[in-house]
């Protein structure tokens, strides 16, 4: 029996699922889902996902339950599944040359833990004539969709952007940050697979840890030190393990919370803190792998060493005997093009070459590309993952 559970018999979204090589068990809900009068649509994807996961939860107690459902809504109108070519052919004409949404709600239980969340995309639609909507229609292609279309079908022609997750509108809100890694690894000539995505999960609760661990995360980044040690319990028992790196500003007080918890910490910014590390390390018989913030654009509110300090305090941590220095980490300024991050992700990648380093932790949501394309091995993305932080 599964670990996981997927309570619809939606092929898109099982698609999606193995697509991540996540195993899954397929056990549909059969339930009314028609729309209660007045109901929006954000309440009512949230509610048929909460309804698919608890009808189905009970027959897998031991499992986690994903339950979801996915609605079109053009302004507060939810447009349903056409059930014949002329409410197919009326859909089409009223998206044509507008913009909807695609809102799906999800639910992950298990027993009576539950999480639920919400994902709203954007889609606009070009302008269609008769013949384009008649032919689109004669495919048969609406049949069993939302809103009377497929967007990863013969439909995709006529989608002239999406705002939000593309995955959303197929019909699970998975997160589109590995393609994004991985045109950018290819445009580089690089592998993919040599690019790591750590989820910025700091402020999420562990339930949203859990929730992106089933989607096929693995590696998660927390910013504060209890934070991470109550995260970690929290999510002990969890299967799959999170691998949880630390990347904020570590203080030598708090050096007790993180040192064999995280697997590595990102932000080194002196031989003091490296020295505690490394005696918190030795008690508890481990070697505790780091990296060495830089500080390339000298901002003073940012954390890090300056270019030039890089080589002592790298000499530092190769002379201690439970720390191990396996690179380097940086913050690109603030900018509102992400080719402005380019020349300090270049710097990096240099500076990393001359003192022997493999690792580069660099990139966050809006540069994350660019980090790729210049050597990033870690990327540290948050909300395009989780979504802004409240």
């Amino acid at each position: 029996m599964s670990a996981l559970v997927l309570a619809s018999a939606s092929a898109r979204r099982g698609e999606l699922l193995a697509r991540l090589g996540i195993g899954f068990e397929v056990v549909p809900a059969n339930l009314d889902e028609r729309v209660a009068p007045g109901e929006a649509p954000v309440a009512y994807a949230e509610r048929m996902a909460r309804a698919k996961a608890a009808a189905v939860a009970p027959s897998r107690p031991d499992a986690w339950v994903v339950g979801a459902d996915t609605v079109v809504a053009l302004q507060d109108a939810i447009l349903g599944k056409p059930e014949n070519a002329a409410q197919a052919r009326a859909m089409l004409e009223a998206l044509a040359g507008r913009t909807h949404h695609v809102i799906t709600g999800y639910c992950l239980r298990r027993g009576a833990s539950e999480h639920v969340r919400v994902v709203t995309t954007e889609v606009d639609v070009a302008p269609l004539d008769a013949r384009e909507i008649e032919a689109y229609v004669g495919s048969g292609e609406w049949r069993d969709k939302a809103g009377g279309y497929a967007i990863q079908g013969v439909f995709g022609y006529a989608v002239r952007a999406v705002r939000g997750s593309y995955t959303n509108v197929v019909g699970l809100p998975l997160a589109e940050v590995r393609a994004r890694i991985e045109r950018a690894a290819r445009r580089a000539g690089r592998e993919p697979a040599a690019v790591r995505l750590v989820a910025v999960s700091k402020t999420r609760p562990p339930e949203d840890v859990r929730a992106a661990l089933w989607a096929g995360q693995r590696v998660f980044g927390e910013n504060y030190a209890q934070e991470l040690r109550d995260k970690a319990r929290a999510l002990g028992g969890a299967s799959p393990a999170p691998e949880w790196h630390f990347i904020g500003p570590l203080q030598k007080n708090k050096v007790k919370y993180v040192v064999g918890t995280a697997v590595l910490v990102h932000a080194i910014e002196s031989a003091e803190l490296a020295a505690e590390i490394d005696r918190r390390a030795a008690a508890r018989g481990l070697t505790q792998d780091v990296l060495v913030e830089v500080n390339l654009a000298r901002e003073p509110q940012k954390h890090g060493v300056a270019p030039e300090e890089v080589g002592a305090l790298v000499a530092a941590l190769r002379a201690l005997g439970h720390v191990r220095c396996r690179g380097l980490m940086t913050m690109a300024p603030l900018a509102e093009r992400a080719e402005a991050s380019r020349p300090h992700f270049r710097a990096l990648r240099i500076l990393a070459a001359q003192l022997d380093l493999a690792e580069l932790s660099m990139g966050m949501t809006q540069d994350l590309e660019v980090a790729v394309e210049e050597g990033a091995t870690l990327v540290r993305v948050g909300s395009a993952i989780f979504g802004a932080r409240e």
